[in-house]
C-alpha cells in the first residue's frame, strides 16, 4: 500500500507533468520569434547666430552619442546626450538629456538639432512591444525642447510624447504592433528648435524610454509553473 505521503508526491510529479506537456504544446503553437538585433545613436546640434551658423556639431554611436556646443559670442549653449544603457534580445533602455539655452542674449538665431536613436529587429511573425516613458521638461523656460516622437517604419507615427517645452512631468505606457518580416527600425526622434529670439529660452528635457518584446504564452507558463513549485517547496518546508 502507498502511504499518504507518497501518494501526495506522486500526484504532485503528475501535475508537473501535466503542465509541462500543456507548455510544450502552447510554445509550439504559440512561440513568437522575436529579438533585438542592434540599435544606432544619432545626436545633432547647431546654434545660429544673425542667420549664420556659429557652430554645429554631431556624434554617433551604437548605444552612445553626445554633443555639446557653445557660441563664442553670446554664450549661448545647447547639449545633447543619448545612451541605450540596458539592452537584450528582449529589451532596450533609452536615457536621454537635452539642453537648450539662450543666455538671454537679444540677438536673434536658432537654437536646435536632430536626434534619433534606432532600435533594429527581427521578427519572424507578428508580436508586440510595449514602450513606457518617464522624463521631465524643467528650468526656467524649456521652450524650443520638442516633443519625441516614436515611429515605426520611418513614417507612420506610434506616439508623440511630452508637451513641446512647457515645464512638467511625463510618464506612461503603451503597446504597439509589429508585423512579421518588418524591415524599419523602431525609432525615437528629438528635434529641439527654437529660432527667433532665441535669448529667453533656458531649460532640459530628460528622463528615459524603454521598450520590451510581450512574452510569448509559453514563456509567461513557464514563469507560472516555476512559481507554483517554488511554493509548494516552501509550504513543505514550514512543515
Amino acid at each position: 500500500m502507498i502511504n499518504p505521503a507518497k501518494r501526495n508526491r506522486l500526484g504532485i510529479m503528475k501535475k508537473i507533468v501535466a503542465l509541462s506537456v500543456i507548455t510544450i504544446f502552447l510554445g509550439a503553437g504559440f512561440e513568437v520569434n522575436a529579438e533585438i538585433t542592434g540599435t544606432s545613436v544619432y545626436a545633432g546640434m547647431r546654434i545660429d547666430i544673425g542667420g549664420v551658423t556659429e557652430v554645429s556639431g554631431s556624434d554617433t554611436g551604437t548605444t552612445y552619442a553626445s554633443v555639446d556646443l557653445l557660441s563664442p559670442s553670446t554664450g549661448a549653449h545647447v547639449s545633447s546626450m543619448l545612451h541605450i544603457n540596458s539592452l537584450s534580445a528582449e529589451s532596450a533602455n533609452l536615457n536621454f538629456n537635452l539642453l537648450l539655452d539662450g543666455n538671454n542674449t537679444r540677438k536673434t538665431g536658432f537654437l536646435g538639432g536632430e536626434n534619433v536613436v534606432d532600435i533594429f529587429y527581427h521578427n519572424d511573425r507578428d508580436v508586440v512591444m510595449n514602450y513606457s516613458w518617464n522624463f521631465d521638461y524643467s528650468g526656467p523656460n524649456p521652450w524650443g525642447l520638442s516633443v519625441i516622437w516614436l515611429q515605426e517604419d520611418n513614417v507612420a507615427v506610434i506616439a508623440q510624447l511630452g508637451d513641446v517645452g512647457i515645464v512638467g512631468h511625463h510618464e506612461g505606457s503603451g503597446t504597439f504592433n509589429i508585423l512579421a518580416g518588418n524591415p524599419f527600425p523602431i525609432r525615437a526622434i528629438f528635434a529641439p528648435n527654437v529660432q527667433g529670439g532665441v535669448g529667453p529660452t533656458d531649460g532640459t528635457l530628460s528622463g528615459n524610454i524603454s521598450f520590451n518584446f510581450v512574452p510569448e504564452p509559453c514563456t509567461l507558463l513557464l514563469l507560472g509553473l516555476g512559481a507554483a513549485i517554488t511554493t509548494r517547496r516552501q509550504r513543505r518546508r514550514r512543515k
